[in-house]
């Protein structure tokens, strides 16, 4: 179930299963950056049928470049149903098909790049008309140069597969898992809870990252602030939609073999992960009694009282949250 409460900020919220402990909401803001643009996309999943192997799978993508929300949207649909029909069906999903999909989701978003409009509004920065060959957008204004047409998005997933709980990216969102038992995890708060941030960011602050991306024949430019893709310069070093990028996703597997504490899952675009702790998320999330209070409080507390003021010079970036609370 997803709707709209505004032109900003977009909710979704699944009711919980009878005989599930799972509470599972997301919510998404566009910030001020992009005006109302928001380019991240994102999914919650729960398997309602009894003694079904997922339990659940989650998702947050955060689209980039012109119609980056695009990317986001499609590879957003396009996991989800395939969790959806490995949920129905009774299977579980092992880390293998979920790498299989990002190679097939990374054609399909590709495949989006042949339905460009004719006329496209980049939040703030106006609108642009297609080339005549239809390979870039100008200013309808005649002002700037040519931009090739070149989007996507991160991606970063989790679903829970019998007593497994899986992590897959690639970019630079984030998962970030915790627990009331403040030995679990590898951070620890003594006496309130632990916590662990599952994945790495994918860009040039990662040693393995850079070496991987200079040893890459035929890959994007390096330069002192990202990687250069088609003229676009990139943060991050993996993505979805990009032929120059890798879209490979890496793996993060938990067991969930102690019973009977209660344990939270946070997916979050940079928005959120730029302006605030992993601790600080966990801290905050762990405080509302629901997921839909906690990712709401979790972005709008990014959105309106990060460091950076929205309405300043750089503005606040599209930011999304999904929470999941849930134990064994």
């Amino acid at each position: 179930l997803s709707y709209a409460l505004d032109e900003h900020t977009h909710l979704c919220a699944l009711p919980l299963p009878t005989l599930s402990p799972m509470d599972a909401s997301g919510f998404s803001h566009s910030g001020s950056r992009y005006g109302s643009l928001n380019q991240d996309a994102f999914f919650s999943y729960m398997e309602t049928t009894p003694h079904a192997r997922l339990k659940g799978a989650w998702g947050v993508f955060d689209g980039h470049g012109m119609r980056g929300e695009v990317a986001a949207a499609s590879a957003a649909a396009a996991l989800r149903a395939r969790f959806e029909r490995c949920g129905k069906a009774g299977e579980g999903v092992e880390p293998g098909a979920v790498r299989q999909w990002f190679s097939e989701v990374q054609e399909e978003v590709l495949d989006t790049y042949k339905s460009a409009p004719d006329e496209y509004e980049y939040g703030k920065q106006g609108k642009f008309k297609i080339s005549q060959d239809r390979k870039g957008f100008s200013s309808i204004k005649g002002e700037g140069p040519l931009i090739p047409i070149e989007y996507g998005c991160t991606a970063v997933l989790s679903w829970i597969d019998e007593s497994i709980l899986h992590v897959a990216w690639t970019g630079d969102s984030r998962c970030i898992l915790a627990s009331v038992n403040d030995a679990e995890f590898e951070h620890s708060r003594p006496g309130e809870f632990s916590f662990q941030v599952a994945t790495t960011d994918h860009n040039l602050l990662d040693n393995n990252e850079r070496s991987r991306v200079e040893n890459k024949i035929g890959g994007p430019k390096i330069t002192a602030d990202g990687v250069v893709v088609n003229s676009q310069l990139l943060a991050m070093t993996r993505a979805l939609g990009h032929r120059k990028l890798s879209y490979d996703p890496e793996f993060f597997q938990y067991p969930l073999s102690r019973t009977g504490d209660d344990r939270l899952l946070i997916l979050a675009s940079d928005g959120l992960t730029d302006r605030t702790s992993a601790a600080s998320i966990a801290e905050e999330a762990f405080g509302h009694e629901t997921a839909a209070e906690a990712a709401r409080a979790l972005v709008e507390d990014a959105v309106y009282e990060g460091p950076f003021n929205p309405a300043g010079p750089a503005g606040q970036d599209n930011t999304t949250a999904v929470v999941v609370f849930f134990s064994v």
